[in-house]
């Protein structure tokens, strides 16, 4: 699995975050009025294989 970073910008939102693992990637600030929050997430590249593994053929 590799780490990707998920972004969010705006005036009016609302998260919830659970970081199980310990990992720190979770970061929540403001400019002017503008919101940001970035967070870390895992992915793993999806292939045929990987979908016929897993019955979805």
């Amino acid at each position: 699995m590799k780490p990707a970073w998920q972004c969010v910008i705006g005036t009016s939102f609302g998260s919830l975050i659970c970081d199980s693992l310990g990992a720190g990637g979770f970061v929540y600030f403001s400019i002017d009025s503008f919101f940001i929050l970035l967070f870390k997430t895992e992915v793993e590249l999806v292939t045929d294989e990987t979908e016929s593994a897993n019955g979805f053929n």
